[in-house]
């Protein structure tokens, strides 16, 4: 594909005007003092070619940090044509090679236990640019924990009979539990709190570094607000989830299922509260497994809403992905693209019928082998697109899958950005929390996954 220049060199030429004069006869001639007049030219228009800018960082619950990933630059059909690496801060700034629609980033790692993984992502469409803020892989080596040892003797004599939350992995009776309490904590800030039958009231704990805590009921100054989940269609196999963040950090998360939730004895134990004054900012999502769509017995579903919560705790009802029979072609057609072992593409997307608010389309491969150990591939479109078979050059060597899973997840973010806009902003967002907060792409997010394997 040849490419377009945005700017194009403009010739001019300088015009010579050369005048006689007349009066006299023979030899007689008057020489002109004026100089000839020349056109000055203008300076021409710069070409701007189409470039890549991004950086690539490796993120977990505890940290950012830059990576050096291989970059590989395909044709329209797929096919390689260089390649180049990010550089030790992973920052890739780059002309693209003339030819480039697509680009892959592949990243190599090991976690703590020498267990090897393979991550790619591979960017459709970028041969007028592109440029990302960052671009995420998952660090699969675990967080390094604190050692925190919690003193709750005061605090059982003064509240004996209130229940504390977050200092453990289930919900304590200050009067059943021991004096002291361990747990190794990954997060920098717990919010610690305990709930009686007038109230929850709460604290945050600095958990940055190995320390003994003492616990007194003076350092709960922090009033809860339950939520109100009232006006939400929860289905009967919903799970909630609760999640509260101070800046990056999140210092309070919880799960309950639909049936405990509405179990009459869930009220005297209710961790789905947020505390307004200690500036947290909290997202409340609701996932469901399982369809009641006709796919095939090998083919497994998840349903997913995520939406900001208020000050006051009300929760705005996000309705699901719509599950409809335009659904059920749309996947069909994909799931027999896979199939055909002459066809030229890796697959064929139209999910243009469905649901209107999906607005992203992102297909992730996952497989195993011995030589690059766990290998998970993500493509991002925006639903309706013809992927070509990629080739990688000696960057990597293919292999036989082992294990092979396909997923398919449908996205309506909320946005009403063009795709291209719209695929940077999310790869931005996926940095940290503040970026996604800020994005507000996902203050009501509707998600659809159909997984399946080969």
């Amino acid at each position: 594909m040849k490419l377009k220049f945005s700017g194009a060199f403009l010739a001019v030429f300088g015009i010579l005007t050369l005048s006689g004069c007349g009066g006299g006869s023979g030899s007689d001639a008057n020489t002109r003092n004026d100089q000839p007049d020349v056109m000055k030219q203008p300076t021409p228009s710069q070409i701007i070619l189409p470039s890549v800018s991004l950086k690539a960082i490796k993120t977990n619950a505890c940290s950012n940090e830059p990576i050096i990933a291989d970059v590989v630059y395909h044709t329209v059909d797929g096919n390689f044509i260089s390649s180049d690496k990010t550089l030790i801060d992973g920052k890739l700034n780059s002309t693209l090679p003339e030819n480039t629609q697509h680009i892959s980033l592949l990243y190599h790692s090991t976690d703590n236990n020498g267990k090897k993984y393979l991550q790619i992502q591979t960017l459709l469409n970028v041969q007028a640019g592109f440029t990302v803020d960052s671009l995420s892989f998952e660090n699969k080596s675990n967080c390094a924990c604190n050692s925190i040892k919690y003193q709750l003797a005061s605090l059982k004599a003064e509240a004996p009979d209130s229940t504390i939350f977050n200092i453990g992995a289930t919900p304590m009776l200050l009067k059943d539990a021991e004096n002291t309490h361990s747990s190794c904590v990954i997060e920098k800030k717990k919010l610690i709190f305990k709930q009686s039958k007038s109230a929850h009231i709460g604290t945050l704990i600095d958990t940055s570094e190995q320390a003994t805590v003492e616990l007194t009921a003076a350092q709960f100054t922090e009033q809860g607000t339950p939520l109100d989940l009232s006006g939400l269609d929860i289905q009967a196999r919903g799970v909630i989830s609760l999640s509260s963040y101070i800046g990056n950090d999140e210092v309070h998360a919880t799960v309950v299922n639909n049936a405990a939730y509405n179990h009459p004895s869930y009220q005297e134990q209710n961790q789905l509260v947020i505390y307004n004054g200690l500036n947290t900012t909290s997202y409340l999502s609701i996932s469901q497994t399982g369809s009641s769509l006709d796919f095939s017995e090998d083919v497994s579903t998840h349903s997913y809403v995520l939406t900001s919560v208020d000050n006051t705790g009300k929760v705005e009802n996000v309705q699901p992905i719509n599950e409809d029979s335009s659904l059920t072609s749309a996947y069909k057609g994909l799931s027999d693209s896979f199939g055909d072992p002459n066809n030229n593409h890796t697959a064929v997307l139209d999910f243009s019928a469905i649901d209107p608010r999906v607005n992203m389309a992102t297909l992730t491969y996952t497989w195993e082998n011995d030589l690059q150990g766990e290998v998970s591939w993500q493509i991002i479109t925006d639903g309706q697109e013809t992927i070509p078979l990629f080739t990688y050059g000696d960057i990597y060597q293919a292999v036989e899958p082992e294990n092979l899973s396909i997923k398919l997840t449908l996205t309506a973010l909320n946005s009403e950005q063009e795709f291209n806009d719209l695929r940077s902003a999310y790869l931005s967002s996926l940095e940290s929390f503040e970026k996604r907060a800020e994005s507000k792409l996902f203050d009501t997010f509707a998600s659809y996954s159909i997984s399946r394997r080969h």
